[in-house]
């Protein structure tokens, strides 16, 4: 049986901060981690303390497929903080074979112009994998557009 995510957890070490390190730790060993509830068997992602879907805290830790569909796609000229001195990306809307959506970096798309953007738009979904990536200095995980 996978590990619940409502164990007790050391003292002084809050239950998400447990939960986000799982997950980036994960990424870090190629495994992408979210969690599935026990009470209604949704999903959710990135991993999280209670259920998205009902609220449960009847939740286990979960690998997930890395697999999905990508539902839009823009870029940034001016990306966040985090990842200032990155060069202009793609970023878009993955819905995960398992369920939930996610938002993230985007690779294998035309981003070039905003006409080029929008016929890529155009002819989505497509489908997508994930991989951990290092950006910025840290694992991430990103969406690549399946040939």
């Amino acid at each position: 049986m996978a590990e619940p995510v409502t164990t007790e957890t050391p003292e002084g070490v809050p239950r998400v901060e447990r939960t986000a390190k799982r997950f980036y730790d994960g990424l870090k060993e190629d495994t992408i981690w979210g969690t599935h509830c026990n009470d209604c068997d949704e999903h959710s992602f990135p991993p999280m303390t209670a259920c998205r879907n009902c609220g449960s805290r009847d939740i286990e830790f979960a690998e997930m497929s890395g697999r999905g569909s990508l539902k839009h796609y823009s870029s940034t000229m001016l990306p966040s903080y985090r990842f200032r001195n990155e060069d202009r990306m793609a970023y878009g809307m993955v819905q995960l074979e398992e369920g939930p959506y996610f938002f993230t970096k985007i690779e294998g798309v035309d981003f070039s112009s905003p006409e080029a953007i929008q016929q890529g738009n155009e002819e989505l979904p497509v489908d997508v994998v994930g991989k951990p990536e290092e950006v910025a200095g840290e694992t991430i995980l990103v969406f690549e557009v399946e040939e």
